[in-house]
């Protein structure tokens, strides 16, 4: 199992505490520029191994990697929260804390996901929908959701991304829109329910 906790400037100092104690061996990968991360993960996709990645701002628990060991799914991670509140929901088809076997990464080809992103998402007011790391997340989750394959999930693990305080104050349309934080969010049949619409 191949490990990497990728980053862009600095690493948050409680996330890097609990990888230095629960993933000793993790690979460190800075993801320059608007493209890295993309890059990061592609290169990695090769199915020799399953591909584990880590968010420089999520912190891991003891129990993370041995649960992604004996895992039988092809696609499974730990959920975690984002945006500031009244805008909090959870994110289960992330890359905050996420493993991807060999088997998926064998069934899925990188250019299923690195290409322009769909034009149903708002555009990305960094790349201007070209597929920068904005929306990589949800291209790799459609790619594997046209698969048939949907995410198991393990728990939590804590984000403490800190989000400007005029984060959610802009136009109609910018943010999403504020729903509760304890809003269950049944993933697997909102996302096939997308994908029907579209065929």
């Amino acid at each position: 199992m191949r490990v990497i906790c990728c980053y862009h400037a600095e690493r948050e100092a409680r996330s890097a505490l609990a990888l230095s104690r629960y993933a000793p061996g993790a690979e460190l990968v800075k993801t320059p520029g608007l493209f890295g991360y993309n890059e990061a993960i592609a290169s990695r996709w090769t199915g020799e191994n399953d591909l584990v990645v880590i968010e420089a701002d999520k912190e891991i628990m003891a129990d993370v990697l041995p649960s992604f060991e004996v895992c039988g799914h092809r696609w499974c991670c730990y959920a975690h929260s984002i945006y500031p509140m009244p805008f909090t929901r959870n994110v289960a088809c992330g890359l905050g804390c996420v493993r991807f076997s060999a088997e998926v990464q064998r069934l899925v080809d990188p250019s299923e996901f690195l290409h322009e992103d769909f034009d149903w998402l708002l555009p990305c007011r960094d790349c201007g929908g070209k597929g920068c790391w904005r929306y990589l997340d949800t291209r790799i989750a459609w790619a594997l959701f046209e698969h048939g394959i949907f995410p198991h999930v393990h728990g939590y693990v804590e984000h403490h991304h800190v989000y400007p305080d005029d984060w959610g104050k802009a136009g109609p349309g910018e943010r999403p829109p504020p729903i509760p934080a304890a809003e269950a969010i049944d993933v697997k049949a909102r996302w096939l329910a997308a994908i029907a619409a579209r065929r």
